[in-house]
C-alpha cells in the first residue's frame, strides 16, 4: 500500500508508478490534497467503490458518484513494477483500498483513484 504515515486523521500516501511524476496525497475525510513538487493542487475526486477485471488487462471501476469507467492497464505494463499484472489470475485479484483512494494487488502494486478517474474511459 502507498501509505507513508497517518496523524490527526490525515493519511499521507506516496504514489510513483501510476503516472509521473512521483507524488504524495494527503487524505483527510473526503478531501484529497495532491503534492507534485513544487505545485500543490487541492482536489476532490470521486472515490472508488468497486473494481473488477473484465478482461486480462482492463478494469471496470465504479466510483461513489455512480459513474463507471474502464481502465486499460496496457500502458502501465511498460513499467517494471506493473509486470506481474500480465498474469491474468493475479490481475483478477484486484482490491479496493479502504477509503476508495486506490486499487491494489499487493503491497507494491497500486493505482490511485486520480489515475483511474482522469484516464479511465
Amino acid at each position: 500500500m502507498p501509505e507513508v504515515t497517518r496523524f490527526y486523521g490525515i493519511v499521507i500516501k506516496l504514489f510513483f508508478g501510476d503516472h509521473p511524476p512521483p507524488h504524495f496525497h494527503a487524505v483527510y475525510g473526503e478531501y484529497n490534497a495532491l503534492q507534485i513538487a513544487p505545485v500543490k493542487i487541492m482536489m476532490k475526486y470521486p472515490k472508488i467503490q468497486s473494481a473488477h477485471a473484465i478482461s486480462n488487462h482492463v478494469l471496470s471501476v465504479e466510483f461513489n458518484n455512480g459513474e463507471q469507467k474502464r481502465y486499460d492497464i496496457l500502458p502501465l505494463l511498460k513499467k517494471e513494477m506493473f509486470l506481474p499484472l500480465q498474469n491474468p489470475e493475479f490481475f483478477k485479484n484486484v482490491q479496493v483500498e479502504t477509503g476508495g483512494y486506490a486499487v491494489f494487488w499487493n503491497d507494491e502494486i497500486d493505482i490511485s483513484e486520480y489515475e483511474l478517474w482522469i484516464n479511465g474511459e
